[in-house]
């Protein structure tokens, strides 16, 4: 996206934890080459469209990003994936898959909290054994002409907190840092 050169630099500075998803792949394999489409106007037309050079060692960073991240906080055992767990970085997670896809999906996982992207949707997805699906949202992506229609009406500058042990998960505005709607669904 905008600014991915200075986004990858902040994400190194700071020791974020991150795993390796679609578009950071893209790079790699193009040699470190962003494509970055501006603003859409309200018929969907990209108003501008910019390539952006990455740095060798910013390329070098994303390759070496991790498919997925483990961890145990407050005794609770977490999984991070781009997409679906154990699957390729392009396999999506809706919240209205059927029941048998989502609860297979948190079994390959074996987590307790797994954290997903990809859809870009902010969602809650109970399963049994106090499994629980997140989805944070995005921080910034623009919806393209012909995509899916996502579920919520603010899916787009948003971010989400989750408290542990209780695993009290928020979705928040990046504009106010209000809380904001998000799917929530159950599984048996």
């Amino acid at each position: 996206g905008p600014n991915s050169t200075r986004t990858v630099r902040l994400a190194r500075e700071h020791g974020v934890v991150c795993v390796r998803g679609n578009h950071d792949r893209w790079v790699t394999q193009q040699g470190g080459i962003c494509n970055v489409n501006g603003p859409m106007d309200d018929r969907g037309n990209v108003s501008s469209h910019t390539t952006e050079q990455l740095p060798a060692d910013d390329v070098a960073w994303l390759r070496a990003l991790p498919l997925h991240v483990s961890a145990r906080i407050e005794d609770v055992s977490l999984a991070m994936w781009h997409a679906q767990p154990k699957t390729s970085d392009m396999e999506f997670l809706f919240h209205d898959l059927p029941s048998w896809a989502l609860l297979r999906a948190s079994e390959r996982s074996e987590a307790d909290v797994i954290i997903i992207g990809h859809t870009h949707a902010p969602a809650r997805i109970v399963c049994p054994q106090r499994r629980v699906i997140l989805n944070p949202g995005t921080l910034l992506r623009q919806t393209l002409p012909g995509e899916r229609e996502l579920p919520t009406k603010c899916v787009h500058g948003v971010f989400a907190t989750l408290d542990l042990p209780s695993r009290d998960f928020c979705v928040r505005s990046l504009r106010d840092g209000e809380p904001v709607g998000f799917v929530e669904r159950t599984v048996y």
